[in-house]
């Protein structure tokens, strides 16, 4: 790397030309230091026609100087005053346009060590965010409601939005139309919501529920993309249903997790109380599979089976809560579900690194380089670097891959 003073030795030769004050002796040296190498000759092109030069002197003109030359005049008496300012500004001049040289070579030699994580821009944690669409097309941002809009959405869907919550209120005097609805998070968003029976359910980030104004009398039945935790208010009068990709989600009262994205090979019901049947409905039987508390039906969706373990059903639920938990899972799995929360896009150097697996638990609402610190400290010496709204990750350079 160039020395220090020799890049400000040459800031101060370009300085000098550009602004015409340069001796025969330092235009000598000049030009021997753009023949040296064409990479000097390229760098020596660049600064010379670089446009913020000009503007840095424009900014330099707004300057109020008559002021700044009264202050300084006080103490001068010797010369007189006319020649002194001139030769003033004409120094001030020629010091900005050095200055601004000498910063062009220190950007182009001193290159910026490497950090965990090089952000452009702060990555931020999820928050509450999310969209009501009707199905005429009418969409409103449910955190930045007029009052028209909160008129539209209390008089035909009777939805009233609370805080972070909307509330899809009961209205037993009118009689409301029958329409489908839908409230989608985007990435880094999440919600929660109170259906027409009193079923609470919080929305993950990336995801849609589509739901009616009004529960029909036979049967509660809204569909999912995405994921959500359900505490479904008990009616063994009408049962519960979650229609999704391929299976569909049966039950009266209880409390589980659906974890059901689009790029995800699996659908994953994760039960925590009650008692929940999974059809496949792909089948020509529809035949059920019955859920106990602590299980877990995942559905492949390339080969159509329904694999049901036992589960910590703690780390599929963590997220309402506000938490990350992880166990055992590969580097690949929770980027994706990093990616969704915090609105970013991973990309692994090679697919190795992505099969690496961790496990931990951190705070959902925690800066995200917390946890690339963690999982460095882990000892697989990986590097985090953004590059364009994209994480990059990388083996640290001297490790063997």
């Amino acid at each position: 790397m160039k020395s220090l003073f020799k890049i400000l030795e040459t800031g101060k030769l370009i300085g000098n030309y550009l602004t015409g004050k340069e001796s025969s002796k330092e235009l000598e040296k000049l030009k021997e230091w753009v023949k040296k190498e064409n990479e000097n000759k390229k760098l020596f092109n660049s600064i010379k026609d670089k446009k913020q030069l000009a503007s840095s002197i424009k900014e330099f003109e707004k300057i109020d100087k008559d002021a700044a030359w009264e202050k300084y005049i006080e103490s001068i008496s010797k010369q007189s005053k006319k020649e002194m300012y001139f030769r003033w500004r004409v120094a001030a001049s020629v010091f900005i346009v050095i200055a601004l040289s000498t910063v062009a070579l220190l950007n182009y030699y001193i290159k910026p060590e490497p950090t965990i994580a090089e952000i452009t821009h702060p990555i931020l944690p999820g928050e509450p965010k999310a969209f009501i669409e009707f199905s005429s097309g009418s969409k409103f941002d449910l955190q930045n409601l007029d009052e028209e809009q909160q008129d539209k959405l209390a008089k035909d869907a009777g939805i009233a939005v609370e805080g972070n919550s909307v509330i899809n209120k009961k209205e037993k005097e009118i009689e409301k139309q029958l329409e489908w609805l839908a409230i989608t998070t985007p990435r880094g968003g999440e919600y929660k919501m109170i259906l027409d029976d009193s079923t609470l359910v919080w929305l993950n980030a990336d995801s849609r529920m589509e739901f009616p104004n009004t529960f029909s009398k036979n049967e509660r039945k809204v569909k999912l993309t995405g994921e959500a935790y359900f505490n479904v208010s008990k009616d063994i009068t009408r049962p519960f249903i979650v229609s999704l990709n391929g299976i569909d989600i049966e039950v009266m009262g209880t409390e589980f997790n659906i974890s059901a994205y689009g790029d995800d090979n699996l659908i994953q019901t994760t039960l925590v109380e009650g008692i929940v049947s999974v059809k496949n409905m792909l089948e020509t039987s529809h035949k059920q599979n019955i859920l106990s508390p602590g299980e877990q039906a995942s559905f492949n969706k390339e080969n159509r089976n329904i694999e049901i373990k036992k589960v910590d059903v703690n780390q599929y639920i963590a997220w309402k809560d506000g938490r990350f938990v992880f166990n055992y899972q590969t580097l690949g799995e929770i980027t994706k579900i990093l990616g969704r929360w915090y609105n970013v896009d991973f990309v692994f150097a090679n697919k190795e690194l992505s099969e690496i697996r961790f496990s931990g638990e951190f705070l959902r609402y925690d800066n995200i380089e917390k946890i690339y610190e963690i999982i460095r400290k882990t000892g697989t010496k990986l590097e985090f670097n953004q590059n364009n709204g994209t994480m990059e990750i990388s083996k640290a350079i001297g490790i063997n891959n």
